[in-house]
């Protein structure tokens, strides 16, 4: 996959994920290969294979979002954002709303990100990393 032909991520919340997750090599600005034992089990009970852990990180208009241990498996139809791995990481907090879904700092209650629902989900659309040059198989 080239990334110039890439087109813009969509990130959605999960708070039922344990860590960020993609299939979408573009969002990942370092990987080394999963060498565990580890799967992806997803809601149907399917274990999805892990083939690349990484880090990556979310622009704002304050300070960079940082995505340690992101996973990239393949085989997913969306990238979710882990609302713990992402609160953990750095220092933020979640706020949802009937109509969005806002990051804040914990510290100065600044809103970092904003993005509002389509339908029950929070689609963040983010554009693919400037400094990623990654080309997975």
């Amino acid at each position: 996959m080239n990334l110039e032909e890439v087109q813009p991520t969509f990130w959605y919340p999960d708070s039922g994920a344990s860590e960020h997750m993609t299939p979408d090599p573009s969002t990942l600005t370092s990987h080394t290969p999963y060498s565990g034992s580890s799967q992806v089990i997803v809601a149907d009970g399917t274990l999805l294979p892990i083939k690349y852990i990484g880090s990556s990180t979310l622009s704002t208009t304050s300070k960079p979002l940082l995505l340690k241990n992101l996973l990239y498996v393949s085989s997913l139809t969306k990238t979710l954002l882990s609302i713990q791995r992402l609160c953990d990481d750095n220092n933020c907090f979640i706020h949802f709303t009937d109509s969005s879904f806002l990051v804040k700092d914990m510290k100065t209650r600044t809103t970092l990100l904003h993005c509002n629902n389509s339908g029950s989900l929070y689609p963040l659309r983010v554009a693919p990393s400037s400094s990623s040059s990654l080309d997975l198989p």
